[in-house]
């Protein structure tokens, strides 16, 4: 038996969300498992027929989203967690410092000591610090990865002749 954990957002009748629903009808249940974490917690469009495949969607209060990736772009994987209001933590790789917060940033010759470490002085910080940190995440990506807002700075800057 092989039990699968699909981490989404949530599970609503979009793109990503489809895609793991049609593999997920497609198995073999006597075989795999399959539970999903959810960020988001409204009943999502899916979650009555994941408990009819024997399937479970949780959603959880999440702390700190831990990336130790030492080849990144911007991970959507931080994206994604931090529209949520979930920080990141991840190493100054690729792209990683346009996305993570300064205070938050692993060196990229990170030891496993430096990431327990910077776990445990987040988690020993007052709830308002940390209520103002996920704050920051979340406008951070709302301002700077927001594909609609993209889209129209975009086409502003095109239409203004600075594209």
């Amino acid at each position: 038996m092989i039990k699968l954990l699909n981490v989404i957002s949530g599970l609503n009748n979009a793109g990503t969300e489809s895609v793991v629903m049609n593999y997920l009808r497609n198995m073999d249940k006597t075989q795999i498992v399959q539970d999903f974490l959810g960020l988001n917690t409204e009943k999502g469009y899916y979650e009555e027929e994941i408990k009819s495949l024997d399937g479970k969607y949780k959603t959880e209060h999440i702390n700190l989203f831990v990336n130790t990736s030492d080849n990144e772009g911007i991970p959507v994987s931080i994206m994604e967690a931090q529209q949520f209001g979930i920080p990141a933590i991840a190493r100054n790789v690729g792209g990683n410092r346009e996305i993570i917060l300064e205070e938050l940033l692993l060196p990229s010759d990170v030891t496993p000591e430096i990431i327990a470490d910077l776990i445990k002085k987040y988690a020993q910080k007052p709830r308002a610090c940390i209520e103002e940190i996920r704050n920051k995440c979340r406008e951070k990506v709302e301002l700077e990865y927001n594909a609609v807002v993209n889209t129209k700075k975009f086409c502003k800057q095109l239409l203004m002749g600075k594209g």
